[in-house]
C-alpha cells in the first residue's frame, strides 16, 4: 500500500548518493586512456543513432525487475558543489566538445523500503575525432587521481542532503576492469544523518573507443550489492558498443525520461518506480481520476498526527528538522504532529512549509534555484536540477502514488457528492464496517508491507480503519484525502494515526516568490 509515500525516508538520501557518487549528479564523467579502442571511428553524421544503439538494455543485466529511463541529463548538467571546481570545469568542457550523447539508467528496487537497491548507468559520448576523446579521457584520469576527488564527492553529498550529514568515502577495489585499458574507480560510501544511515558501493568504468568515450556506473546498497551485476554490465556494454559500431545493433524504442529528485533533506519522496495514472483513466471502481500535475497551479495542506507506532517514518523527519533548527531531540515513540502547507505554479515553481512538533522549515524552488529556511536562517539560493511537478508539489507526489495502487483502489466505492474545498466532489472510500474481516486483513497486510513499522497487526485488533478521497466533478482532481488507523499490534502496542490532505486554488493565481 502506498499510503506511506510521504515522510522523510532513507530513499531520498539514497537517491542523492546514487547521483552524487558517480550517478547522474556527477555529470557523467568521461574516462579512459590513449589506447582508445584502436582506429574505430563513429560516424558523426549518425552519432545520435549510434550512441543510443550502443547503450545496454535491461536484458543485458542479471535477474529481472529492471526499469529503464533514457536521456535524463538534467542532473548531469547542473552545477556541482564549490569543492568540485576541477570536476565542474572538466564536465563543462566535455559537454561543449560533445557531438552526441546518450544515457540509459537501469534501476532495480531493493528488498525493503529503506534499500534503494541497484542503479546501473550506461553512457556513450561521441566527439568529433579520436584526439578530442583521448584528450578528455586523459584529463579525466588526472581529476580522479587528484587528492581533491574524494573531498569533492563528500561535499556534493552534503550539498544535496544536509551540511550536518556525516559522510565517509573511501577508495575501494573494483569488481571489473574497463576495456581498452580504460579507467576503473571504486568507492565505499557511508552516509549518516540523525537516525538515517546508508552504506553503499559505487564503481565507475570508462574507456575510449575511437572518437567515443563509453561509461558504465553501478551503485548499490550493501544489501543489494552483487558483483556479477558489475561484471556483466561492463562486459555487455563493451559488446553493445562494438555491435553498434559494426552496424549489427539498433536502438530499442525510447523509454520515458523522468527527472531525478535533487532536494533531499526536507522533501518527502515518492517511491522510485511508482507509476503515475493517466489523465481520465479509470482507477478501480471509482471512475475517472485526473492528474494534479496537469493543473497550472494549486495549493495544498497535509496534516499527520501519530501516536504509538510510527508507520510513515515521521520520526526521521522530526529528527532531520530538529538537527537543523537545534534544541533538544524528541523522544522516540512520542506523539508526532506534522503540518505541511505548500503551493505549485507551473512550470517550475514550488513552495513547502513544514511545521513539525512546533519546529518550522520551509523550502522554495524557482526554476533551478532553491532556498531553505529554518529558524532565523536562510540557505541559498543553491542550484538544483530542473524539477518535475512531483518534486515541486507534495500533493502531486502523494496522490499519483496512491491512485495507482490497485490493491487499495479495489476497496473504494463512491456514494454521492459533497461540497469540499469550494468545489463539488464525489466521496469515494470505505469505513471499517464496509469491509469483510478477510478484506480488512488484506488491506492491513498490504499497508504494513510498505510501512516503516515492522509489526504484526490482526484485523480483530483494529478499532478504526477508514480511507476516503474526494475527486472533483470538474477535472476529476482529488481535492481531499483522509485516512485513519487505530488499534494495537500483536505485542499490545497501541497506535492512533490520522492523515488528511486538502487541495485548493486549482488553476487559480498562485504567487511564489523567493524569500527575502
Amino acid at each position: 500500500m502506498r499510503i506511506r509515500s510521504i515522510g522523510l525516508t532513507l530513499a531520498a538520501l539514497a537517491l542523492v548518493l546514487a547521483t552524487a557518487c558517480g550517478g547522474s549528479d556527477s555529470g557523467s564523467p568521461l574516462g579512459g586512456n590513449n589506447s582508445g579502442g584502436g582506429g574505430n571511428t563513429w560516424d558523426v553524421s549518425k552519432a545520435k543513432d549510434l550512441a543510443h544503439a550502443a547503450l545496454i538494455v535491461a536484458g543485458d543485466l542479471p535477474g529481472s525487475g529492471w526499469s529503464a529511463t533514457d536521456d535524463d541529463f538534467d542532473d548531469d548538467d547542473k552545477p556541482m558543489a564549490p569543492a568540485c571546481v576541477d570536476f565542474e570545469g572538466f564536465k563543462k568542457d566535455a559537454k561543449n566538445a560533445n557531438v552526441a550523447r546518450a544515457k540509459r539508467q537501469l534501476e532495480k528496487a531493493g528488498s525493503s523500503r529503506s534499500d534503494f537497491g541497484t542503479q546501473v548507468e550506461s553512457t556513450v559520448n561521441i566527439f568529433k575525432d579520436a584526439k578530442t576523446a583521448s584528450d578528455l579521457a586523459n584529463r579525466y584520469k588526472g581529476v580522479v587521481a587528484s587528492d581533491k576527488f574524494i573531498s569533492c564527492f563528500e561535499a556534493q553529498i552534503k550539498e544535496e542532503t544536509s551540511k550536518t550529514a556525516k559522510v565517509v568515502i573511501k577508495k575501494a577495489n573494483t569488481n571489473a576492469s574497463a576495456p581498452n585499458g580504460g579507467a576503473s574507480t571504486g568507492l565505499d560510501v557511508d552516509v549518516s544523518e540523525g537516525s538515517n544511515s546508508l552504506v553503499a558501493h559505487t564503481e565507475n568504468h570508462v574507456w575510449v573507443s575511437g572518437n567515443a568515450v563509453i561509461q558504465v556506473n553501478v551503485t548499490a546498497t550493501k544489501e543489494s550489492f552483487n558483483a556479477d551485476t558489475i561484471k556483466q554490465a561492463v562486459a555487455k556494454q563493451d559488446q553493445a558498443a562494438k555491435e553498434a559500431l559494426a552496424g549489427t545493433r539498433q536502438a530499442p524504442p525510447a523509454t520515458t525520461a523522468t527527472p531525478a529528485r535533487s532536494n533531499a533533506t526536507a522533501t518527502p519522496s515518492r517511491p522510485s518506480g511508482t507509476p503515475t495514472p493517466t489523465r481520465g483513466a479509470t482507477s478501480g471502481g471509482i471512475g475517472n481520476i485526473g492528474k494534479l500535475e496537469d493543473t497550472s497551479s494549486h495549493r495544498y495542506n497535509v496534516k499527520i498526527d501519530s501516536t504509538g507506532i510510527d508507520f510513515f517514518g515521521m520520526q526521521d523527519l522530526v529528527d532531520g528538522v530538529q538537527s537543523l533548527v537545534g534544541g533538544p531531540a524528541s523522544k522516540a515513540g512520542a506523539p508526532i504532529a506534522v503540518d505541511i502547507t505548500g503551493a505549485y505554479s507551473k512550470p517550475d515553481k514550488g513552495q513547502v512549509k513544514f511545521v513539525i512538533n512546533n519546529n518550522t522549515l520551509s523550502q522554495t524552488t524557482i526554476g533551478t534555484q532553491q532556498w531553505t529556511q529554518y529558524g532565523t536562517k536562510t540557505d541559498g539560493p543553491k542550484n538544483v536540477g530542473r524539477q518535475s511537478p512531483d518534486d515541486l508539489s507534495l500533493a502531486v507526489s502523494m496522490f499519483s502514488s496512491l491512485l495507482k495502487d490497485d490493491a487499495l483502489l479495489k476497496y473504494l466505492k463512491c456514494s454521492g457528492t459533497e461540497s469540499v474545498n469550494g468545489v463539488t466532489a464525489r466521496k469515494c472510500g470505505f469505513a471499517q464496517a464496509d469491509l469483510s474481516r478477510a478484506d480488512q486483513q488484506e488491506f492491513i497486510d498490504g499497508f504494513l508491507e510498505d510501512s516503516d513499522a515492522k509489526v504484526t497487526i490482526k484485523a480483530a485488533d483494529v478499532t478504526k480503519a477508514t480511507f476516503f478521497i474526494w475527486p472533483s466533478q470538474q477535472g476529476d482532481y482529488v481535492v481531499k484525502f483522509q485516512f485513519e488507523f487505530t488499534g494495537k499490534d500483536s505485542k499490545g502496542t497501541s497506535f492512533n494515526t490520522r492523515m488528511e490532505a486538502n487541495v485548493t486554488d486549482i488553476n487559480k493565481t498562485v504567487d511564489i516568490a523567493a524569500p527575502r
